[in-house]
C-alpha cells in the first residue's frame, strides 16, 4: 500500500458585493512538479452548501431606528428584527421594541408583527410588496 498523494488546488473566484467575499468559479488540480492546473466549474455538493450557508446567514437580520413624534413631542429609538422565512417560503417574523421619551410623556412599546410576501414580487429584490399584522404592547406614562 503506497501513501496517498498530496495535491494542491488553485481556485479562481470573483468578488461579490461585500467586501471580502468572493464566490469560487473554477477548481484546478495542480499535480506534483507542475505549476498549472486545468480549472473547472466547482462541484455541485460545493455550490448547493455555498447556497444553504447564503439562506440561513439571512434568515435573522437586526436593525436599529430613531425617530421624533409630533402629538405627543417625543424623541423614540427602538430595535427591530426580521427572522424568516418560517412557517413558508414568503412569511417572516418582524418583532420590535420601541422607547420614547419626552417633556410630558414617556412610552416602551413592544410590537410582535408578520409579513407575508405576496407572490407578486421578486424573491431576490430590495422591494416586495407584503401584508402585516400583528399585535402591539404599548405602556405609556404621563
Amino acid at each position: 500500500m503506497g501513501s496517498p498523494k498530496a495535491h494542491a488546488f488553485k481556485v479562481a473566484s470573483k468578488s461579490r458585493d461585500e467586501p471580502g467575499l468572493r464566490i469560487a468559479t473554477g477548481i484546478g488540480v495542480i499535480e506534483p512538479g507542475s505549476t498549472s492546473a486545468e480549472l473547472t466549474a466547482p462541484p455541485k455538493e460545493m455550490v448547493a452548501m455555498q447556497r444553504e450557508i447564503e439562506n440561513q446567514a439571512r434568515r435573522w437580520r437586526l436593525g436599529f431606528k430613531i425617530g421624533a413624534g409630533l402629538d405627543p413631542e417625543l424623541f423614540l429609538f427602538g430595535v427591530q428584527s426580521d427572522i424568516g422565512p418560517i412557517f413558508s417560503r414568503d412569511f417572516y417574523f418582524r418583532p420590535s421594541a420601541e422607547f420614547a421619551f419626552g417633556e410630558l410623556t414617556d412610552m416602551v412599546a413592544i410590537n410582535l408583527e408578520g409579513a407575508y410576501r405576496l407572490p407578486v414580487t421578486f424573491r431576490e429584490g430590495r422591494w416586495s410588496s407584503y401584508i402585516g399584522a400583528g399585535a402591539g404592547l404599548n405602556f405609556i406614562h404621563q
